[in-house]
């Protein structure tokens, strides 16, 4: 990825709507699977949803997204020892509502769930769901005709669901400071803090540049693109998506998995991919999103017990609608 991004982790924020490939070797299961897929490949829409980075403007007080997203069968394996292959998909909503204070600044509140499907092999210390199902709390100022801030939290529960009690309770938080340099250019400073992960500070620098009127390179996490508008209505991009969190895995995890000293512990889950797609404008307040590319990282770390699992490369496809409201 570019040297510019800031690797920060897509803290598990979204989603009411689920479409989940579960592990299962039913020919009837598989066959739609694949039809499902082979319309995400076709379908006229596009990417990732991007994080939002600047305060949104009154006029747009609410904003959507729902997501479903696969990542084809891949070997996995711990240090060298193969543990057999994986697949995994992600569904995930989210709204969050801006209230204005006045001109410059606004409250921002909002709710999220997602869910992490995986048909780990067996007896990898793999969980076969992940879930996130948390509020979104925020603050966004217009500090200055240059500057811009916001603020997020996202109080809730991210963990495996199997056996909740307050281990399961995480807040992220993140920080964004936008300074525009002219219509066409942006920096973008960020933070994100995540205690419960084995890398809680990530922080770095981006950049939005219209480099023609067409042409617009987007160097931001989780979605770093460079997109091109062929009509008011339809746009094509290649780019890369990160995905990452921070789970409490189930107090019998570990012994479940013949390791007793994975239970209770917290899984850190990434995965970086790169592709291309179609952006879809099909009114003013809807927009439906479709990529397709290859994720080139897939990985599990518990980093308290000094393990990491490690994926091999993967086809993956994406759909995605938004809303601002």
């Amino acid at each position: 990825m570019n040297a510019l991004l800031f690797p920060l982790p897509a803290r598990a924020t979204d989603g009411v709507y689920s479409l989940s490939a579960r592990c299962s070797s039913s020919p009837t299961k598989s066959t739609h699977l694949r039809r499902f897929l082979a319309a995400l490949l076709i379908a006229p829409t596009f990417v990732c949803a991007q994080t939002t980075v600047a305060p949104r403007a009154p006029a747009q007080p609410l904003e959507t997204v729902i997501e479903f997203s696969y990542a084809g069968g891949a070997g996995i394996a711990e240090g060298t020892q193969a543990l057999g292959r994986i697949s995994s998909s992600q569904s995930r909503v989210a709204a969050v509502r801006t209230y204005a204070l006045d001109t410059q600044s606004a409250w921002l509140l909002g709710a999220s769930w997602q869910r992490l499907d995986f048909c780990p092999p067996a007896g990898a210390p793999i969980p076969t769901e992940l879930t996130t199902l948390a509020l979104k709390l925020g603050y966004s100022r217009q500090l200055n005709p240059a500057w811009a801030l916001r603020l997020e939290i996202d109080p809730g529960l991210y963990s495996d669901l199997r056996d909740l009690d307050g281990g399961d309770f995480n807040a992220p938080c993140g920080l964004r400071l936008v300074r525009t340099v002219s219509r066409e250019f942006q920096w973008l400073i960020g933070l994100n803090v995540d205690l419960r992960s084995g890398t809680p500070v990530m922080g770095g620098v981006g950049a939005r540049w219209q480099i023609t009127p067409d042409c617009t390179l987007l160097m931001m996490v989780p979605s770093p693109r460079i997109e091109w508008t062929v009509s008011p209505s339809l746009a094509v991009f290649v780019g890369a998506a990160l995905r990452s969190g921070a789970f409490r895995v189930a107090d019998d995890f570990g012994r479940r998995h013949a390791r007793p000293l994975l239970d209770a512990q917290i899984v850190d889950y990434r995965e970086i991919s790169a592709g291309a797609g179609l952006r879809w404008q099909l009114t003013p307040a809807v927009a439906v999103h479709a990529a397709a590319g290859w994720m080139f990282d897939r990985r599990f770390q518990y980093a308290d017990r000094n393990l990491l699992l490690n994926g091999d490369g993967a086809a993956t496809a994406q759909l995605t609608v938004t809303g601002a409201f």
